[in-house]
């Protein structure tokens, strides 16, 4: 190895750290952010919950532009801060939570009800099933369940079912399917874990579809606005 190769090396070690200190940073601004919706019950955290820097986008879009009828696939600590955040502010939003397992239903439903979040938050149990908009032979929410619930959606996030095995990448595929027809106006479209290959190849196809144009914030969430909406960067 020659010196010029070796200092090259060292020049992407220094800014994976780099990278990596910014990104922590952030976290630590997001939870101070969040600090008045932790306190409280203790909510449960995994490596499968939104991290809290792409929360605080959700919960500035919320606020900031009055966002009023929610739909989100995939129930979790995102619904409980968005509940909250709506009974602290005093907000007339509603969240509808569709979830495929029924016995993580039964938790939500009584974290919900402990917190006596019952009038803004309702979780739905919609099995996964073979469905006509799913790409290949991935399964998603019982269509027969969803098309109960007409919207129009002013605000959707995108967090189910799970796709982190890799034949399953492009498992969320549907949600954009589902949802496009069923916007308001103005309108925010939400996808988590938007730096995997499954999740951008989904990206790529609604983008193309659509005619419609995805941002990525934050490296993993990604997000569509129609219509009209203020800035929601935390940062």
């Amino acid at each position: 190895m020659t010196m010029n190769e070796y200092l090259e090396l060292k020049e992407i070690d220094l800014d994976e750290h780099v990278h990596d200190v910014k990104r922590k940073l952030k976290d630590v601004y997001a939870f101070n952010i969040l600090q008045t919706l932790l306190e409280g019950p203790y909510l449960p955290m995994s490596n499968s919950a939104m991290g809290p820097v792409d929360l605080t986008y959700l919960l500035n879009d919320i606020v900031v532009n009055g966002r009023q009828n929610i739909l989100e696939f995939g129930a979790g600590m995102s619904t409980i801060l968005m509940g909250r955040l709506i009974r602290k502010n005093k907000l007339t939003a509603t969240v509808t939570t569709v979830e495929h397992d029924l016995k993580w239903v039964k938790v939500m439903e009584t974290l919900i009800k402990n917190e006596r979040l019952d009038d803004v938050l309702s979780v739905i149990y919609a099995p996964l099933k073979p469905c006509p908009l799913a790409l290949q032979s991935n399964v998603w929410y019982d269509l027969n369940v969803l098309n109960l619930f007409a919207g129009p959606w002013d605000m959707v996030v995108i967090d189910g079912p799970p796709a982190w095995e890799e034949t399953k990448g492009q498992a969320r595929y549907p949600a954009m399917q589902f949802v496009m027809t069923k916007l308001a106006p103005n309108a925010i479209v939400f996808l988590d874990d938007a730096d995997r290959p499954g999740e951008q190849s989904i990206l790529h196809h609604w983008e193309d579809e659509f005619g419609i144009s995805f941002k990525i914030r934050n490296g993993s969430l990604g997000y569509f606005v129609k219509g009209h909406s203020f800035n929601i960067d935390p940062f």
